[in-house]
């Protein structure tokens, strides 16, 4: 007999595990994280300017790093307007 009908079977069934919200797994608690700040390299694309957009969305203040500096630049500027997360901008340098 399998654990889960020896459970059913002593009258001790087991409910389904359900997340505490919709998609997140009970291994992680929920953290509030507007208002720090994060450091993200590699914003010009991929993960890292999903990574961007999605903290600027919590409410996270943003330092932006990439080799594109075009593309690093119009990102700076939408998250500016759109969540206010990357209110000053560098140089821009290459070091």
């Amino acid at each position: 007999m399998s654990t889960a009908a020896a459970a059913g079977a002593a009258g001790g069934e087991r409910e389904p595990h359900v997340p505490p919200h919709p998609g997140v797994s009970k291994l992680y608690t929920p953290v509030h994280i507007a208002g720090r700040c994060a450091l993200i390299t590699g914003a010009s694309s991929g993960i890292g300017y999903a990574t961007a957009e999605r903290l600027a969305e919590l409410g996270c203040r943003l330092v932006i790093t990439a080799r594109r500096l075009d593309r690093l630049e119009l990102l700076a500027r939408r998250l500016e307007d759109e969540y206010g997360a990357c209110g000053s901008r560098g140089s821009g340098r290459r070091v």
